[in-house]
């Protein structure tokens, strides 16, 4: 039988990683985006700050990349504000109130749908308490066997099965941080850009001066930006899933 004051002291050690988890994932999306803020193709400056919110949108669920992403879009409006983004601080000036709920909605959405993408996939809660049974009951088996010293045939198809689930399960995971990895560049990149062609019309058409409006924010307003971020994102996914994969297990 457990020990209520052990399983306090269980959930609170839980909480306390997820704080300190977070909180490190927060330096890391503030120092990467202020990084960011020098690196510009065009008008806008790169993100860098999307593969911490992947990592903690997997680790801790949509709500954690919810969060990382509004402390992503509060650093990328104080570089609008600041005019350090040079394209941020034209539409700051354009229209404060929108920019400023543009810069965090984008990051937001993008965090929540990579760990909402995440969770529907990898099934982690499910996964992980299966994953933790399943090693309580090989542990058990392995001390009786050891105690028999009489090892039995269907104990190996046993460990079979066990090795065939544990094999699902980090397919599940790589899968389910690959599409989260793909998803949040196109959300943060898409919000922005439906926003430019609603509200800031005037100021895309004078930046595409004559061009077409669809092949200038494709191609050149932010054509370069998303595949650098997209490329960083995919190549960086399977650095990702083992994190999360270490981060589950810890």
């Amino acid at each position: 039988m457990s020990n209520p004051t052990q399983g306090g002291l269980s959930a609170r050690r839980q909480k306390t990683k997820r704080l300190v988890s977070l909180a490190l994932l927060t330096a890391i999306v503030v120092v990467l985006q202020l990084v960011a803020t020098f690196v510009r193709f065009g008008p806008f400056s790169i993100t860098l700050a999307l593969i911490p919110i992947i990592v903690g949108s997997s680790l801790h669920g949509p709500k954690a990349g919810a969060f990382l992403g509004g402390v992503f879009g509060v650093v990328v409006l104080i570089a609008c504000i600041t005019g350090a983004d040079m394209g941020g601080a034209i539409l700051w000036n354009a229209n404060p109130f929108l920019t400023a709920v543009l810069c965090l909605v984008k990051g937001i959405a993008a965090g929540f749908v990579a760990g909402l993408l995440y969770t529907a996939i990898a099934k982690s809660k499910k996964a992980v308490a299966a994953a933790e049974a399943e090693r309580q009951k090989a542990a058990d088996a392995a001390a009786e066997d050891w105690a028999k010293a009489e090892p039995v045939a269907a104990d190996k198809k046993t460990a079979k099965k066990r090795k065939k689930r544990a094999k699902k399960y980090l397919g599940r995971t790589y899968l389910g941080v690959i599409i989260g990895a793909i998803s949040c560049p196109i959300v943060n990149t898409g919000i922005f850009c439906a926003a430019l062609a609603l509200f800031y019309h005037d100021i895309l058409v004078s930046w595409a001066g004559g061009a077409e409006l669809l092949s200038y924010v494709i191609l050149g307003l932010t054509g370069v930006n998303f595949l650098i971020e997209f490329i960083i994102n995919v190549v960086l996914s399977p650095v990702v899933a083992r994190i999360v994969k270490l981060g589950k297990i810890m």
